[in-house]
């Protein structure tokens, strides 16, 4: 499977131009499709190969200092991982060398290399933060907007940790989802605010799967983030509505409820004061101006009965829900009328003085 040769240099001045081949072994014509090469000259052979072999080789033959390296022979067709050295007495100018077609694997590698950069240019091209990672957690790839993010170059922002940037009322819920779900190998999302570049906290929604190496081995994982601090924001405003509605609902159902005991208490009360009144007017018209004491203490009665009786009033209107008028009440001949109901309920004992300006 592996090449060798042995040739003769040809020297023009310091330059070498030529070399023709001494021996070659059979795998030499599959390797390089050269067929009855022992004795001719490689420009007979491949006038287009690259003066760069001839460089080389002939180095080798007036230095002595072996070769060990790849290249392409594009006269050949074929990509060549080569080990020349010289051989023979010094002044023959002989070399040999060992060689292997690595076409295959350098035909590999650059459609590898075009495949990188296909991705490359799409991942550069997304406006959202993606990323992979190894088993390690650290990051071995990230695209432009990750960086762009973080305000670092590149190697930097690969290495970076995210926790420093994490708010700190969210870092360790993060924290303890992130190590949960990676250990379950499912996709998970993890939703948090982190500080950009600019020192803003943003809320960032990431989406992180795990990957699999070609023999089906855990690898890592790959992610991609999205800002969703408007969205959060509107989810925040439509959270604060709902309880404050929530709130006013609670708050008019227990209004309602105190409501309809109000009510129902101020129709007991108002059926208990209408017979009250009624006897007291009756009363009253009965003993006609002949007891002025008892009038007295009859329309002191009555006095606190119609007050009871716009109390209830005003009971039943905060029942129904209907809006209380305000008026302005005399409050010194509202406490006068009250003297002598206090005076007969306290009893001799105690003096009711009543101090008050009549503008009050």
């Amino acid at each position: 499977d592996v090449g060798f040769c042995v040739f003769e240099m040809k020297f023009e001045g310091d330059r070498a131009v030529d070399y023709r081949f001494i021996e070659v072994n059979p795998a030499f014509e599959r390797l390089t499709g050269l067929a009855d090469a022992e004795g001719r000259w490689m420009r007979d052979l491949a006038p287009a190969h690259e003066q760069y072999w001839f460089d080389v080789y002939g180095q080798v033959a007036r230095t002595g200092e072996p070769f060990r390296g790849e290249n392409h022979a594009q006269a050949l067709g074929r990509w060549y991982d080569v080990h020349a050295y010289r051989v023979g007495e010094l002044g023959e100018n002989r070399v040999a060398a060992l060689f292997n077609d690595i076409s295959e694997r350098k035909v590999a590698e650059a459609a590898l290399r075009e495949s990188e950069a296909r991705f490359r240019l799409i991942a550069d091209s997304a406006p959202v933060p993606m990323w992979m990672t190894r088993l390690d957690r650290t990051r071995e790839f990230a695209n432009r907007a990750y960086v762009e993010f973080l305000g670092l170059p590149y190697e930097e922002a690969l290495a970076f940790d995210w926790r420093h940037i994490i708010h700190p009322d969210d870092i360790a819920r993060i924290y303890a989802e992130q190590v949960g779900n990676e250990a379950a190998l499912k996709p998970f999302t993890l939703e948090a605010r982190y500080r950009n570049a600019a020192g803003h906290y943003r809320w960032i929604r990431s989406e992180s799967q795990p990957r699999w190496d070609a023999n089906g081995e855990h690898a890592g994982f790959v992610g991609v983030a999205y800002d969703v601090t408007i969205a959060k924001q509107s989810e925040l405003e439509l959270q604060a509505q709902v309880e404050e509605r929530t709130a006013e609902l609670r708050q008019a159902q227990k209004m309602e409820a105190v409501g309809q005991l109000t009510g129902g208490i101020a129709h007991d009360f108002n059926n208990l004061l209408t017979p009250i009144m009624g006897s007291l007017d009756i009363l009253r018209r009965r003993l006609g101006s002949e007891d002025a004491r008892a009038q007295r203490t009859i329309d002191t009665a009555l006095q606190a009965t119609e007050r009871a009786a716009t109390l209830v009033q005003r009971l039943l209107a905060f029942a129904r829900r209907q809006d209380l008028q305000a008026r302005a009440v005399d409050v010194a001949d509202l406490l006068a009328g009250m003297d002598d109901l206090l005076a007969r309920s306290l009893g001799a004992s105690v003096r009711v003085a009543i101090d008050a300006p009549t503008a009050l």
